[in-house]
């Protein structure tokens, strides 16, 4: 979303101060949402479901790209949207370490194919946003995210607590 969103936003007749102003509620949930979804974890021990919930809530939310037309709307639906996808990252990364089981040393592997899928993808979106227009961009974030729900809905092991010295 972030190399894109700017460009998207321009294209929809904001000024630069008001894409700044959008940009950074990016950047505001990024650190306020992992702390409120880590509580929530730590709470009600269900990091699956959390995930689950996640993604399909940052689908939802996302769709509001398709029907926002203000600076408000957009402010909006930002918020929401990145509200839950930002919460979303650290609980992947802690089911993904959970199922990996004794294997911790693939941990590095899955990051850097992730990190080389992004840099790809942002490649790929950019000669498609090239040739077809940035207009198509809401379509495009749609459907990663889409995949995104649907690929957390395979069957992955719910993480274990372990009693702390604090519970004990």
């Amino acid at each position: 979303m972030a190399p894109y969103l700017g460009l998207y936003l321009d294209s929809k007749g904001f000024s630069l101060l008001e894409i700044s102003q959008l940009l950074s509620l990016l950047m505001i949930t990024k650190v306020l949402a992992p702390l409120l979804w880590g509580a929530l974890s730590d709470r009600f021990s269900n990091n699956v479901f959390l995930v689950r919930f996640g993604t399909l809530m940052t689908l939802v939310c996302y769709s509001g790209f398709f029907f926002a037309s203000t600076f408000q709307a957009y402010a909006l639906v930002i918020v929401l949207f990145s509200f839950f996808w930002n919460a979303v990252l650290p609980q992947i990364e802690v089911v993904t370490l959970f199922n990996l089981g004794s294997k911790k040393e693939l941990y590095g592997r899955i990051r850097l194919w992730g990190s080389v899928g992004f840099i790809f993808s942002v490649m790929g979106f950019g000669i498609v946003f090239d040739i077809w227009g940035i207009a198509y961009f809401p379509i495009s974030l749609l459907c990663v995210i889409a995949l995104i729900f649907v690929s957390s809905l395979v069957h992955f092991e719910e993480p274990k607590r372990t009693q702390s010295h604090d519970e004990a």
